[in-house]
């Protein structure tokens, strides 16, 4: 994924960014429970990638 690393992201965000689109107005607990993580984690991704300009909160 080093084209993600270009942009400040890493694996992991874009595997959050593709279930983000995949699943659009979906609360991060349902993303988290998706994926099996922590929802703190998701909610941490979903920051950087409104830092980033790829979604919007």
């Amino acid at each position: 994924m080093a084209d993600w690393d270009a942009v400040g992201l890493s694996g992991f965000d874009a595997l959050v960014y593709r279930q983000v689109l995949r699943d659009p107005g979906v609360p991060v607990d349902r993303h988290a429970e998706a994926l099996e993580v922590p929802t703190a984690t998701i909610a941490a991704t979903v920051d950087r990638l409104v830092a980033a300009g790829l979604v919007r909160s």
